[in-house]
């Protein structure tokens, strides 16, 4: 996640197109992998994008956007739904 967003530091434009991508994608995920490893959830894109901790951030993304974020991070077997880690020690990779 770092190397994506690092990647697009000077063109923030590219970057939101990216994340909508990171959403849709199907199968397994490194990185979400590795922040599910290390309980860290609240810095994935979909709890970025869910839980927007800037309105500057909210307004970037459409609520199709935030649904699906939301419904990604709830899907996870034994959530307890989205937002900031809750549950993230019970999710299981996607």
């Amino acid at each position: 996640m770092r190397r994506a967003v690092e990647k697009r530091a000077d063109d923030g434009p590219a970057l939101v197109p990216y994340i909508r991508g990171v959403l849709r994608k199907r199968g397994r995920s490194e990185g979400w992998n590795a922040l599910l490893e290390a309980d860290r959830l609240q810095y994935s894109f979909e709890d970025m994008v869910a839980n927007p901790p800037d309105p500057r951030i909210a307004g970037l993304f459409s609520d199709e956007d935030r649904e699906l974020a939301t419904r990604l991070l709830r899907r996870k077997p034994g959530s307890t739904g989205a937002g900031r880690g809750r549950g993230a020690a019970r999710f299981r990779a996607r």
